[in-house]
């Protein structure tokens, strides 16, 4: 497969993005690599326009609404700065495709991360600890008491120290894997796919769980990769998989597989939390356009806890129902138009109920290149296939 200067320009950009260190300068890098991969000379629909630019207007409303509230700080100001031009580039990225040799390294990355604790590559370990540090801690001094008995029930979270965080992510580089998957050989597949799985359980996360299954499942049944006699293959494998974990490990441990209490003591929590924030009566304009910040949840609740910790209560408390309905029409817009091959990608969004993804200054970095990336290679195919179609 053919691999152009933009395409390793994109890929490592993406790359970038998903592991350099949470500091200043990672704030700075984000706006400065979507400025270096805009395309000028790439066209977007008039419809997707349309929403590029309501959805712009409706930061900008909400910033000139919130503009004397004394919570407004810097970084709030900044973040929409930053969405404003990613929403603008989209589609109008340089490179048609991410390169698997850095999924690859993506993968591999992130997963030494997660069990540096154990990993005795000191070169590997010096590094994660003198650049990947959070409130004073490094990934090794939090991961050096991880044991393999306690797999499963401690959760780990690699350089992104949140294992929700981390989950997120590595089921983002999946997707891509996915949608790229025609550029690996079956060898490579077999190694990858089990050592995201193993990773995934390793965070705890019962979301994670949930994504996995969804975006395992639907992928098959899209991509029509899942006939009768692969499906056996499937199950079988997943069978045996199984009998060979419990044999080995202690699963009633394994805190991705408590669901239902994920509902309780978690999803739960974060709705009561925005039930609070609307329960307060907040004026009518702030309900319409936002806060742009989630510190006013301590100017209406009382709550000193910044938003409600995800995305479906973030979008309201941070931009109001008008841009909550925009969002979700943007998103279903580029869904119908993207190949059902790359819809996978959608899966992710599941992590709404859980985390964030536009009001992550990371994950909406790479969501937006992501999603861009394969709306435009979907918009491109079409048009190709359309040709071929009319030169028969």
């Amino acid at each position: 497969m053919k691999q152009s200067y933009n395409d390793h320009l994109l890929s490592l950009i993406w790359l970038i993005f998903l592991v350099f260190p949470n500091n200043f300068i990672f704030y700075l890098i984000v706006p400065i690599c979507y400025i270096l991969l805009y395309d000028k000379n790439k066209k977007i629909d008039k419809i997707s326009f349309s929403f590029i630019i309501i959805i712009s207007l409706l930061f900008f409303t909400t910033f000139i609404v919130n503009l004397n509230e004394t919570y407004l700080d810097f970084n709030s100001i900044a973040r929409v700065i930053v969405l404003i031009l990613m929403f603008f580039s989209f589609s109008r990225l340089k490179g048609s495709k991410i390169l698997s040799p850095y999924i690859i390294i993506a993968v591999l990355f992130l997963v030494i991360s997660q069990f540096s604790g154990i990993v005795n590559f000191t070169i590997i370990n010096r590094f994660l600890d003198s650049y990947y540090v959070l409130e004073g801690e490094s990934v090794i001094d939090l991961n050096s008491s991880f044991q393999m008995e306690r797999y499963g029930s401690k959760r780990l979270g690699g350089i992104y120290f949140n294992s929700n965080n981390y989950a997120s992510y590595l089921q983002l580089v999946m997707a891509v894997l996915l949608c790229e998957i025609k550029q690996f050989k079956k060898k490579y597949l077999f190694l990858l796919f089990p050592t995201i799985v193993f990773s995934i359980f390793a965070t705890g996360s019962r979301t994670s769980f949930i994504v996995l299954v969804v975006m395992i499942v639907y992928y098959l049944f899209t991509s029509k990769s899942l006939t009768r006699v692969k499906a056996l293959i499937f199950t079988f494998i997943i069978f045996i998989l199984s009998i060979l974990i419990s044999f080995t490990v202690n699963v009633t441990n394994f805190r991705v597989l408590k669901v239902e209490e994920g509902f309780d003591d978690s999803l739960g929590v974060k709705f009561r939390i925005l039930n609070e924030y609307l329960s307060s009566n907040p004026p009518i304009i702030k309900l319409l356009f936002g806060n742009l910040s989630g510190a006013a949840m301590l100017k209406y609740t009382g709550i000193t806890f910044v938003g409600t910790d995800f995305e479906i209560g973030n979008l309201i408390v941070y931009f109001g129902f008008i841009f909550f309905t925009i969002i979700f029409a943007f998103y279903f817009w580029i869904y119908r138009n993207i190949l059902p091959k790359y819809r996978v990608i959608f899966t992710v969004l599941l992590w709404m109920f859980s985390n964030s993804i536009l009001l992550s200054y990371r994950m909406a970095a790479v969501w937006m290149l992501v999603l861009s990336l394969y709306f435009y290679r979907s918009i491109s195919e079409k048009k190709l296939n359309l040709l071929h179609k009319n030169v028969d």
